[in-house]
């Protein structure tokens, strides 16, 4: 087998496929034991069902395209490269691809590899933490069980899939009353998206040095910090401060990465903005995910106002 044979690569690899179906397995298990539960109470609005359903359905389809034309194109590339791979047969061609390719390395250099790339996957890595706080601090509140497995979703796969399937468990969720309701620790959440947004920012600079993938990993890290950010009052020694760091610290975020986006908008037209989400199926699939959570995440909040709207209305009117 070639010197260079790379089996730890592989091994995380065949393990992201194996466990996006597990998790992805424990996530619907974990909306259809809720609906179970909610048989005989007030149930939750069909549609808002059949639509967060529908976008999860979209936002997995639109996943699989660009992740495959992702390997595909990486496969492509590294068959060009060793000669005639395929002699041996496919299978053993996939299995020397996967521990001798830098599938891994390609895509982090892809999505920053220039200002218009990076304008796509600036946006998604943000809208990923969003996401995840979110998810951090609303799992915690509703008792959403095996929150685990949404957020490794949210890791081993683009946000959007992960967020409505995380709509439809709070959809199934039982009410909850504001006794116990969780608080973000501002100090550590004011941490986290500090380190978030300076990894974000410094990431074109390590493009083709060796600092590329381990700050990938360690922003990854802090994707999984969310899960243990909010905590409910009630766990929380001592009277809680009613005003915190955290809305200061969350303005000045936004306002880095207004002025990010920006600056990218100053050196690119919007039609090259336009034509880098699909330059390369990596940018693709971060930047058309980015897409479908944005619209996802407008649907929630217009669902969140009708039902409200509905729950307020004087019963002769419903």
């Amino acid at each position: 087998m070639q010197a260079d044979a790379n089996y730890l690569g592989a091994a995380v690899f065949w393990s992201y496929n194996v466990a996006a179906l597990v998790f992805t397995a424990i996530a619907i298990y974990t909306i259809w034991t809720l609906h179970l539960q909610q048989e005989g109470q007030r149930r939750p609005d069909r549609r808002s069902s059949t639509l967060f359903a529908g976008l999860a359905a979209i936002s997995f389809a639109v996943l699989s395209a660009n992740m495959l034309n992702v390997l595909i194109q990486s496969f492509n590339l590294w068959s060009e490269q060793r000669g005639s791979p395929l002699s041996h047969g496919i299978l053993p061609a996939i299995w020397e691809w996967s521990i001798t390719s830098s599938l891994f390395l390609d895509f982090g250099e892809a999505i920053v590899a220039d200002r218009a790339r990076f304008f796509w996957t600036q946006g998604a890595l943000h809208i990923t933490m969003a996401v995840c706080l979110y998810m951090g601090y609303e799992g915690r509140r509703r008792r959403v069980p095996r929150l685990y497995a949404f957020f490794a979703l949210s890791q081993i796969l683009p946000i959007s899939f992960a967020q409505n399937l995380f709509y439809l468990a709070v959809l199934q969720s039982p009410a909850t009353t504001a006794k116990g309701k969780p608080e973000m620790r501002p100090a550590a959440t004011a941490a986290v998206l500090i380190a978030y947004c300076a990894s974000v920012a410094v990431a074109p600079t390590t493009t083709g040095t060796a600092r590329l993938m381990p700050l990938i990993v360690f922003a990854r890290l802090l994707l999984l910090t969310p899960l243990s950010l909010a905590t409910p009052q009630t766990d929380v020694p001592g009277p809680v401060a009613k005003k915190t760091v955290l809305p200061g610290v969350a303005a000045l975020a936004l306002g880095v990465i207004a002025w990010q986006m920006y600056s990218i908008l100053q050196q690119h037209t919007p039609g090259e903005i336009g034509r880098a989400l699909f330059s390369h199926p990596a940018v693709s699939s971060l930047g058309c995910d980015a897409i479908i959570s944005v619209i996802s995440f407008v649907a929630w909040t217009s669902s969140l106002q009708i039902g409200m709207g509905r729950t307020n209305m004087p019963k002769k009117a419903l």
